[in-house]
């Protein structure tokens, strides 16, 4: 009886397990610079169908922002990051895609995240001050991405 009263104290102090070990089914975490713990792979993505990135703090998950900055580099990031006018976010079909503008004026300044489960590939597509750029961590293209395209000017296609 003392045992299984020693067995219940030691469960429910939630003490965590030594390092390394898999108490998370096999998910692994990593600190983020708030010192918040998050999820190491972009998994967390699926749960952000019809929420706003400020609401879930997107740009500032570690490994989201990681490597959408490697892939579109550190000032197309940062100035993404700062347009405050964002579209609901959507997961269907194995794919995230988030997508937002500048304030004001979307026509000139918009950009689309894609996310495809499916491949483990990012692709993004940016339009600032009338030019775009297009990018992808394989190689390939993005079927959300091309869509994306016609709602640019004609003249920076």
């Amino acid at each position: 009886m003392l045992m299984l009263a020693v067995a219940a104290v030691l469960i429910s102090c939630g003490q965590k397990s030594p390092a390394g070990s898999d108490d998370n089914n096999g998910k692994a975490d990593e600190q983020t610079a708030s010192g918040k713990t998050e999820e190491a792979n972009l998994d967390f993505l699926k749960k952000y169908d019809g929420k706003y990135a400020y609401e879930v703090h997107l740009f500032e998950k570690k490994i989201f922002a990681d490597r959408l900055s490697k892939l579109i580099g550190e000032d197309n990031f940062k100035t993404v990051q700062s347009w405050d006018t964002e579209m609901p976010m959507e997961y269907r079909d194995n794919i995230f895609v988030a997508e937002g503008c500048k304030p004001h004026d979307c026509g000139s300044n918009n950009y689309i995240v894609v996310y495809d489960f499916s491949e483990d590939a990012m692709y993004a597509g940016i339009l600032t001050k009338d030019e775009a750029a297009t990018f992808s961590e394989n190689g390939k293209s993005s079927e959300r991405v091309e869509k994306w395209k016609p709602f640019v000017p004609d003249f920076v296609k």
